[in-house]
């Protein structure tokens, strides 16, 4: 757990570095927003959707035995990669916050969260596809999950 959280830390730091350090080679404007936490959360939560998807297809979710790899990959390694409260910091930080465009910053924020929550929506629909393609044994529409409908 510790060794995924540690790989979850140095990704998003050098994703940062991408980013948002001046010389990156996706930087941005310097007085801009957080672009490097942007797309560490959107991704991280895009990886965790497909991750759950695929795992609840193939009756993983729940299964004894193999929690630590879950662990180390959700709450370690991406718990580590992504963090809406580095959004919480690097959006009030930002060059703009002097600037009174307090407006922007708030937009920054809600579409951060909105496309986070599209992220990992996807990676689930994803995640369990993909799960149904690789082993058509598996019957979605005999899936626990959906047994109600």
């Amino acid at each position: 757990m510790a060794a995924a959280g540690f790989a979850g830390t140095l990704l998003r730091y050098l994703l940062g570095l991408a980013f948002d350090d001046p010389g990156g080679p996706l930087a941005s404007d310097p007085a801009s927003l957080g672009w490097g936490t942007f797309a560490a959360n959107v991704l991280g939560c895009l990886v965790l959707g497909l991750l759950t998807g695929w795992w609840d297809a193939a009756g993983r979710l729940h299964a004894s035995g193999s929690g630590t790899v879950r662990l180390a990959a959700s709450s370690g390694l991406l718990g580590s990669f992504t963090s809406f409260s580095a959004v919480a910091v690097a959006a009030p930080l930002s060059g703009l916050a002097g600037s009174g465009d307090t407006p922007l910053l708030w937009f920054f924020t809600g579409l951060t969260a909105l496309s986070c929550l599209v992220a990992a929506a996807s990676g689930l629909v994803l995640g369990r596809s993909m799960e149904f393609k690789a082993r058509p044994e598996l019957d979605h529409r005999d899936h626990p999950r959906n047994e109600a409908e």
